[in-house]
């Protein structure tokens, strides 16, 4: 009896991890976070490879996306 109720709780515990891993993922994939990631990249950065690298990417996000366009 012991070891299924630690079992059980256990298991719901390992469920709501992967939920919030799964709702993680999705913001950090989201078009609206890489914009933001590559516009501190392009001009928060003194490093002038990645300020390139940087807005090259905000470009292509830009022509992929209406979403990041409007960014």
């Amino acid at each position: 009896m012991f070891k299924l109720l630690i079992f059980s709780q256990i298991q719901k515990l390992v469920e709501n991890l992967a939920k919030l891993n799964k709702e993680k993922l999705k913001t950090m994939e989201s078009t609206e976070n890489r914009v933001k990631e590559m516009y501190k990249l392009a001009f928060d950065n003194k490093d002038y490879e990645q300020q390139s690298k940087a807005l090259n990417n905000l470009l292509v996000l830009a022509r992929d996306s209406e979403e990041g366009a409007g960014r």
